[in-house]
């Protein structure tokens, strides 16, 4: 199936527009955030929309109470969890997609949630 022409090209017009269409970023267009200490990551994920849970906003020390603050302010759930966070922060940069070693992690918070 992988190997079908089809499913190739189909594919590689998905990641085609994936890259030409502009990422939507800042904490506003977050629909969950992390935070480990002074770090804090906010991540983007609507189906049919990305096609992975992108990192739309990173920040650390004060720029962390302000990112919090914006997402509490817009309803966007904080959550506290130095394995996601901590990893997404150091190995992600915004407008990235999240890494296949975070998939998990990420997805079981946004299941939780209700947000797949």
């Amino acid at each position: 199936l992988e190997g079908d022409p089809l499913i190739r090209h189909e594919q590689q017009r998905q990641r085609r527009e994936a890259v030409t269409q502009p990422a939507k970023l800042g904490v506003k267009n977050a629909v969950i955030v992390f935070v480990s200490g002074d770090r804090i990551v906010a991540l983007r994920y609507v189906r049919g929309e990305t096609p992975v849970p992108t990192v739309v906003g990173k920040g650390q020390g004060r720029a962390t109470d302000e990112m919090m603050a914006q997402a509490r302010q817009a309803g966007i759930p904080v959550i506290e969890d130095a394995a996601v966070a901590g990893p997404l922060f150091e190995n992600t940069n915004t407008g990235a997609y999240i890494g296949q070693e975070m998939f998990s992690p990420v997805v079981r918070h946004l299941v939780r949630l209700g947000l797949t």
